[in-house]
């Protein structure tokens, strides 16, 4: 699994006990590296809307569609790929401007109508990367909470640096309710004894934190029970897929022990929230209604200024590619 390198632009305070009633830990963005985090949170954002590392095939199949070789198809692509790395506003007018850019290659030993297969390959990957863009009266809000939902998985994948990850950050209808838990993960310890579950209730708030407190609790204590079988059955099989037998045979073993009532578990609950909403120590208490002893509950909060704004620029530069 890759990790990004978030030192420098965030800082990271290390979990303890808070006050004996759950684990804590604290996560800020630095504002003096905004363009930084920003710029990182965009990468991150792109890889679940668009699979930039083979938009050569789709480029490909629209040239073969239109009456390309596949050896001329591959050639073209090579020369225009430059273009395709970069941002790029999915607007009218810079799809224009883009055209115009590689109008200006020499493409002239390949036949007519290659700038048609380029425009199409234009007009398909935006309509790819805009679907299911939030929109409408709740669109800022949605966004947040993606944001607080993505800030999760890094946070496991990049800090915590769990072996195996489930999430539900894939695109899909920003409208639909999504069942199970929004992260499923395993950190692996020095034995198979020592391996942890994790799984996580993610938020992301422009307001104070009571509301997303309430639903992270109202989750663990009631909700959970019912609904995370389905996701750990889920996490088995993508995890067979995606990692090495002795890394996925042995996180479906933690898996197993805590289906069946034992091994090690951790319910995080997480919340992304603006520093001039920092939560109190008594909006924070709350989470001790959380279930469990205080080792097996740990609260993760995020502090990024201005939230509200930034997953506006996140959305709108990811999107914008």
């Amino acid at each position: 699994m890759e990790h990004a390198n978030w030192q420098g632009i965030v800082q990271l305070v290390p979990p303890s006990l808070w006050k004996e009633l759950f684990l804590r830990s604290d996560v800020s963005f630095i504002q003096a590296y905004r363009a930084e985090w920003v710029i990182a949170l965009v990468k991150e954002m792109i890889g679940f809307r668009f699979s930039l590392e083979v938009q050569d095939a789709l480029f490909e199949t629209i040239a073969i569609e239109k009456g390309f070789d596949p050896k001329s198809a591959a050639l073209i692509w090579s020369r225009i790929k430059a273009f395709f790395e970069i941002p790029m506003l999915v607007t009218p007018a810079s799809r224009m401007s883009t055209l115009l850019q590689i109008s200006k290659i020499n493409l002239t030993d390949f036949k007519a109508g290659v700038l048609d297969v380029i425009a199409e390959f234009v007009e398909v990957r935006s309509r790819i990367i805009l679907a299911n863009v939030p929109s409408g009266k709740t669109a800022d809000l949605i966004r947040v909470g993606y944001i607080g939902e993505l800030l999760a998985f890094l946070f496991s994948r990049d800090l915590d640096k769990a072996e195996c990850i489930y999430h539900k950050l894939l695109p899909d209808s920003p409208r639909m309710a999504r069942h199970g838990v929004d992260l499923l993960a395993v950190r692996l310890g020095p034995s198979p004894d020592n391996d942890v579950v994790q799984l996580w209730e993610a938020k992301g708030t422009a307001k104070r934190i009571p509301n997303a407190r309430d639903e992270i609790i109202d989750w663990f204590n009631v909700k959970l029970a019912s609904r995370v079988d389905m996701m750990i059955e889920s996490a088995k099989r993508e995890w067979r897929k995606n990692y090495p037998p002795s890394v996925w045979r042995r996180a479906v073993r933690a898996l197993c022990r805590f289906q069946i009532g034992r091994g090690n578990y951790l319910l995080v609950g997480s919340v992304a929230c603006d520093p001039q909403f920092q939560p109190s120590e008594e909006e924070l208490t709350e989470f001790q209604s959380i279930r469990g002893p205080p080792s097996s509950k740990r609260i993760v909060v995020f502090s990024m200024s201005e939230i509200r704004r930034a997953a506006e620029e996140v959305f709108h530069q990811a999107c914008s590619i």
